[in-house]
């Protein structure tokens, strides 16, 4: 039919042409942001970003070694909140794209941010040791954007060291402090230069690692290595509260 026709069509009916308007677009209902706190997964990032800030609440305080002891729960958080997306069935698709992002985020506050700034304080400050964390903040910025974008190789491999370790290397070296304070002949409470010319090396080794493209890391063999490392943390831990004690 002519648009005249059409028209014409409508005038008999009684309708004005002006009257008829397309239809509107249905708008997308989006779920609300607190909803996605209501995900085991989500909700044990969560946690571990609020352990992650206890951790840089007591390097305020200067208590490096509850620092420490905090941000390794923190990273025991971020490593399981993984395995319970991965285990929960039936689990929405847009909950797993923002626990990816609310991932990212969390481990750019708990490896990158709490570690550096808890070594700036225990350095009050100085211009080394800013700079230094500087250069941990943009090693951290770059390897969550690079793993963002190109994920696991093969879909099970890690390439580079993922940022995990910077905050289980901080935590394991600031744990053996007393051991290094007592080979190095200081006391607990004075500042020792050898102890953070032994973080700063960890660290730059680990950093450097975290942007080697070369490294690729089976996720399996990375797991195995967690349960290690959790278990060697937790030995220097008790032995370090036993020198406490003693």
């Amino acid at each position: 039919m002519l648009n005249s026709e059409k028209v014409a069509s409508d005038a008999k009916l009684g309708v004005d042409a002006h009257d008829i308007l397309p239809a509107e677009p249905q708008q997308e209902v989006l779920p609300t942001i607190a909803s996605f706190a209501f995900d085991w997964a989500n909700l044990t990032t969560l946690i571990g970003g609020a352990f992650a800030s206890f951790a840089l609440v007591a390097a305020i305080q200067r208590n490096i070694h509850l620092a420490a002891a905090l941000l390794m729960v923190s990273t025991a958080c971020d490593w399981w909140d993984g395995y319970i997306a991965r285990s929960t069935k039936g689990r929405p698709k847009e909950f797993g794209q923002v626990g990816g992002q609310l991932d990212s985020l969390c481990d750019l506050f708990a490896t990158g941010v709490v570690p550096v700034l808890t070594l700036s304080i225990y350095s009050n400050f100085s211009i080394v040791s800013m700079l230094f964390s500087v250069v941990g903040i943009w090693v951290v910025l770059l390897r969550l954007a690079y793993f963002n974008v190109y994920g696991l190789a093969g879909g099970s491999c890690y390439i580079g060291l993922s940022v995990d370790h910077n905050a289980m290397a901080f935590s394991g070296i600031v744990l053996m402090k007393p051991l290094i304070d007592s080979a190095a002949g200081y006391a607990s409470s004075e500042y020792n230069p050898f102890f953070m010319l032994t973080l700063a090396a960890v660290l730059l080794l680990v950093w450097s690692q975290n942007l080697n493209t070369k490294l690729f890391l089976p996720k399996a063999t990375f797991d195995l290595l967690w349960n290690y490392y959790f278990a060697a943390m937790g030995l220097i831990g008790g032995l370090n509260l036993l020198l406490a004690v003693m």
